[in-house]
């Protein structure tokens, strides 16, 4: 069974026609989003979001608009108790406060802060329960806006669509109602409505999708659905240009840097009315984790993406008994600090490829399966491991790129045989040590 939202199942009951599109999300490693679509344009769905937890009251001029005086809902007299809150978009439930008109020369109101960058393509909806027949006003750091008449004693959606928000530095909208002195107007959070094409927000009851990026070419095999488990397998292709970035870097450059290992991926099927400016809502067609990205050219990428199941082919238990340390030397099991253990050298005359000549005096297997990097000279940056070692030869694998030169500086490390006795003798850590050396061998157990 695929779970449909409610203005999704309200879409495909109420209409014959809509837009279908794939979205694909691309969750990296590090955290980073990808989004993109198969359709012709970039796709959004729009979302709401409250932007009050606790609001805030000021005091500004405005002509028409003075004398005004707050009462905050969570320390009002009890009267209000009855009308604290309110049911928004959404059917969730909003807090609400009152204004209440006084004489005087300054104006109280609502002041709302809105998220940064959010831009100024969305409309601010606020619910409101005057006691008489009221004009509500809206500021958006520039100019009121008279956003409509809310009869008396029932709640009233207001909305202004398009509603810019003030300054990038001072994002913020405000809201003021014109009462009669004396008068009351019990308002309750205001709503933030995200439109299509407009810079997508995550907060608030309703999450908003997008922008699915519609300029990167892609394309992928069919998915099926079956009974019982069985771990698929999916192939996206995309076809990147130079204009197609993951973050500030080419998208064939991030690829090739291994950014999308290992990233989590999702397909979803989009539903669309037909004018485009809604997505009525999506369904799962497949998720899965980036499995693995075989030869590609300049010009296609594909990428194999095998879905969550296969996590259930790890072998369990993870840890089997056995003689041997199960840790990789250096790594945070093990907690040998590896810079405390490199020692620096130079290479001398006589050196090959395989064997590297040196003066450094550690006993005969100091260094075997250690490593050896050099820092300086034609093979600078290089990093072998010691195959074997006796004092002042290093025997490595596989062989250097070149022969190094008399003076070629290095610096090599110890590597571990993964004995108990060498954990305890060489290292000082058999606290650390993971094995099971006095286990019998499988032939003497009975």
């Amino acid at each position: 069974m695929i779970n449909a939202s409610p203005e999704l199942v309200a879409l495909l009951n109420s209409s014959d026609q809509f837009i279908m599109a794939d979205l694909y999300t691309i969750t990296t490693q590090s955290g980073q989003v990808l989004r993109y679509t198969s359709a012709d344009v970039d796709v959004f769905q729009e979302g709401t979001t409250n932007l009050l937890v606790n609001p805030t009251f000021g005091t500004v001029a405005a002509p028409s608009l003075t004398g005004w005086s707050v009462i905050d809902w969570s320390t009002g007299p009890a009267n209000q108790a009855s009308a604290t809150t309110a049911v928004g978009p959404f059917n969730e439930i909003i807090p609400v406060c009152q204004l209440t008109r006084v004489s005087g020369s300054t104006s109280y109101n609502m002041i709302c802060q809105v998220p940064p960058g959010l831009g100024s393509n969305m409309s601010t909806q606020v619910w409101v329960k005057p006691t008489a027949d009221t004009a509500i006003f809206l500021y958006n750091g520039v100019a009121w806006f008279n956003a409509g008449v809310a009869p008396a004693g029932v709640w009233t959606q207001i909305q202004r669509p398009n509603h810019a928000t003030g300054t990038a530095s001072n994002p913020q909208f405000r809201i003021a109602p014109n009462l009669a002195v004396g008068s009351s107007c019990l308002l309750a959070f205001p709503q933030l409505e995200q439109l299509d094409h407009c810079t997508p927000f995550t907060t608030g009851t309703r999450a908003a999708l997008g922008p699915f990026d519609s300029s990167l070419p892609l394309t992928r095999d069919t998915t099926r659905v079956v009974t019982g488990l069985e771990v698929d397998t999916l192939t996206v292709t995309f076809y990147p240009t130079s204009a197609n970035l993951i973050g500030s870097v080419p998208f064939l450059q991030a690829v090739s840097r291994g950014v999308l290992d290992g990233a989590d991926f999702t397909l979803e099927r989009a539903f669309i009315t037909p004018d485009w400016q809604s997505l009525a809502g999506t369904i799962i067609r497949f998720q899965g984790r980036i499995s693995d990205i075989p030869e590609y050219g300049r010009t296609a990428i594909p990428v194999t993406v095998k879905s969550d199941l296969e996590i259930l082919n790890v072998k369990m238990p993870r840890n089997i008994y056995q003689p041997n340390c199960r840790r990789t030397l250096y790594d945070l099991g093990c907690s040998v600090n590896r810079a405390a253990y490199a020692v620096s050298g130079t290479a001398q005359s006589g050196s090959t490829a395989s064997m590297v000549v040196c003066g450094i005096a550690q006993a005969a297997g100091y260094f075997d399966l250690g490593t050896i990097e050099f820092t300086s000279g034609q093979n600078a940056g290089v990093t072998r491991t010691v195959k074997s070692y006796t004092s002042g030869v290093f025997n490595v694998v596989p062989p250097l790129p070149y022969a190094p030169a008399s003076g070629d500086g290095f610096t090599c490390y110890p590597g571990c045989d993964k004995l108990q006795t060498t954990c305890s003798a060489k290292f000082n850590n058999l606290i650390n040590f993971s094995g099971e050396p006095f286990i019998p061998a499988a032939e003497t157990a009975y």
